[in-house]
């Protein structure tokens, strides 16, 4: 397959600038920009040339590549670029690097708007880059598909604005049931202290009171945070049946281990971005934590044959925000086909997304684009491997 015609930010000189001040040894999260700027040099050639003779159109990527949330930047951009070589290279993709951070995300969608001029955006994952950048988009008249999980702020971002995941609250509702089903009749909580975590809790808060229980403590830690021990003490005090962790997968994982620490043995629940391959280093202490993961639970033969072609590809199973992302390139170089550079047409392609089969099941869009399926799946760590048990 050809590489994906592709200019970046970062290129062979901010390598060489990263090696220089780290002494040559560059962040382990780095890696996958190094390969984006290997890519862009030879996509200099021939793929940017050809996507700009056969489209004329180029897109922005907004998605974290630097920072505690890189592993989020390193999914979305595998399947940018799988979605992008199966349709041809038809769109000429400019990546910024928005570090999952307002400021940086500002900066990113700024210099994409105004100075390259882009036809359109896919990102950011991140709520705390979305919302500060959704203004811009909208003077613009730019249409941008956001690849991060819904919550009601960024539904609302405005006419320009698309998300094919569903809402955050999909995911509250499922494991306040979980939790009652499970006798679970109090619970404390540990979030973000961001849009995207307060926002959640306020969603898991109409949740448990509708199915009975009691929410015991509140606690938000900023997304750098690594002691949480305080925190979970507070919650342990208060005698509650249960913990609802709403954060990054390192904070998580830091959670899972110092709950143990403090002797805080209850269920830990918590959300989809759980599924992270580090989860499963927590070896037996992973069996404490249930988590919600938003898929249609079907065998569908589109999803099934992307999940063959995304192993064949980068080696491992595609995350709910690499299909995502796939999904999202797709849906848009479908538009793009239709409209060419007509960013009003483009934006009316993706409002009217029905019923649309791609790499997460189907996808329709109501009258905010934002996705709508209501399927969320309750699942654990057993024996090393990520699995359904609900």
């Amino acid at each position: 397959m050809s590489p994906i015609g592709v200019t970046s930010s970062y290129n062979l000189r901010r390598y060489l600038e990263l090696k220089r001040k780290t002494g040559g040894k560059i962040m382990r999260n780095l890696t996958y920009i190094i390969m984006i700027s290997v890519l862009m040099i030879a996509a200099s050639c021939s793929q940017t040339k050809t996507a700009d003779t056969q489209t004329g159109f180029t897109a922005g990527v907004m998605a974290p590549m630097t920072g505690l949330s890189a592993a989020l930047g390193k999914q979305m951009m595998q399947g940018v670029e799988l979605a992008a070589n199966e349709s041809g290279n038809q769109i000429k993709l400019i990546i910024e690097d928005d570090q999952c951070d307002a400021k940086a995300g500002v900066t990113a969608a700024k210099k994409l708007i105004e100075i390259d001029h882009v036809d359109a955006i896919l990102g950011p994952i991140c709520t705390v880059a979305i919302l500060p950048t959704a203004e811009m988009v909208e003077d613009a008249k730019t249409p941008r598909i956001t690849t991060g999980m819904v919550v009601q702020k960024t539904a609302s971002a405005g006419d320009y604005h698309f998300s094919f995941l569903p809402e955050l609250k999909h995911q509250m509702n499922a494991i306040a049931k979980y939790a009652k089903a499970q006798g679970i009749k109090s619970v404390g909580t540990l979030a973000l202290d961001d849009d995207l975590g307060r926002e959640g809790i306020s969603e898991l808060k109409r949740s448990l009171a509708r199915d009975g229980i009691d929410l015991t403590e509140e606690e938000y830690f900023d997304k750098a945070e690594s002691d949480y021990r305080t925190m979970i003490s507070k919650i342990k005090e208060t005698n509650a049946q249960g913990i609802y962790v709403l954060g990054y997968s390192t904070n998580m994982i830091q959670i899972v281990k110092q709950a143990d620490e403090v002797g805080f043995f209850v269920p830990i629940l918590t959300w989809n971005l759980f599924q992270d391959p580090a989860s499963i280093k927590l070896d037996n202490l992973s069996d404490s934590v249930v988590y919600t993961y938003p898929e249609d639970p079907r065998e569908l033969s589109v999803k099934t044959a992307f999940k063959k072609r995304f192993m064949e590809r980068f080696g491992q199973e595609p995350t709910l925000y690499a299909a995502n992302a796939y999904d999202s390139y797709m849906i848009l170089d479908l538009a793009v086909k239709s409209c060419g550079k007509d960013n009003e047409c483009v934006k009316s392609k993706l409002a009217s997304v029905k019923d649309y089969e791609g790499g997460n099941g189907f996808i329709s869009v109501d009258d905010r684009g934002v996705g709508q399926r209501p399927e969320v799946s309750i699942k654990a760590v057993r024996n090393g491997k990520f699995v359904t048990i609900g």
